[in-house]
């Protein structure tokens, strides 16, 4: 199991043979475990895909810049999350819970001159 962050080694563990498998649902943001105490989030989320392979750094890094709209090999969903909680290329569709908002915020970046 890898989880990467903008194209950075997160964290890393084996998670065996067969993954484990529980009856808590999939939740972006926010630990949906048995406990009363949800671990959430604080931050901004733009988009979140899951992967049915464990990919390199420089695969994520080569298309973290790229809305991916279409189905690609190992590719289980996209959720763009900045018009809503759909999945773009699957039907996992969700729902927000909680204090889950959509935020139009738009990012300013620098100018990168080449000559």
């Amino acid at each position: 199991y890898k989880r990467q962050l903008n194209g950075e080694l997160e964290y890393t563990c084996d998670a065996g043979p067969t993954p484990a498998v529980n009856a808590y649902p999939v939740a972006i943001g926010a630990d949906p475990g048995p406990s009363a105490d949800l671990s959430l989030f604080a931050g901004n989320i733009a988009e979140v895909r899951l992967w049915t392979v464990a990919r390199s750094q420089d695969e994520s890094r080569r298309t973290m810049h790229i809305a991916l709209d279409e189905p690609r090999p190992g590719l289980v969903a996209v959720w763009h999350l900045a018009d809503d909680y759909n999945d773009s290329i699957g039907e996992h569709h969700g729902a927000p819970r909680g204090q889950a908002a959509v935020s139009y915020t738009h990012l300013t970046l620098p100018t990168i001159y080449s000559v």
